[in-house]
């Protein structure tokens, strides 16, 4: 057995891509997230994600009201983006997360850095 999508996920995934709009609000990024943030779409949005990793310079949220289905793979890419703020000693908050993402969230805020 493999791990492969089927036609069918990668048919879903396809109808909602993941997407990243980033908008400054006085002395906070925005950062709000859309669409399937999945292993089989999170590499149309990583280097989008690491731009913004590179360019972060104030406070950051995280607005995941618009995710519809998070994994691993998208908590990590959000992680990693709050990290780098964080890391600048800026605060980072997140808003619109449901129960599950906050989970998925919290499972990747444990992963070390390398």
């Amino acid at each position: 057995m493999t791990n492969e999508p089927t036609d069918s996920a990668m048919a879903g995934a396809e109808g909602a891509k993941p997407a990243v709009s980033a908008e400054l609000s006085g002395d906070q990024l925005i950062v709000a997230l859309s669409g399937l943030w999945i292993t089989q779409t999170v590499a149309l949005v990583d280097n989008q994600m690491r731009q913004l990793e590179k360019q972060v310079s104030s406070a950051l949220t995280f607005d995941l009201s618009g995710v519809e289905d998070l994994d691993t793979a998208g908590a990590w890419l959000i992680e990693r983006l709050g990290r780098a703020a964080a890391a600048q000693g800026f605060a980072v908050t997140v808003k619109g997360a449901t129960k599950q993402h906050k989970v998925l969230l919290d499972s990747a805020a444990e992963i070390p850095s390398t």
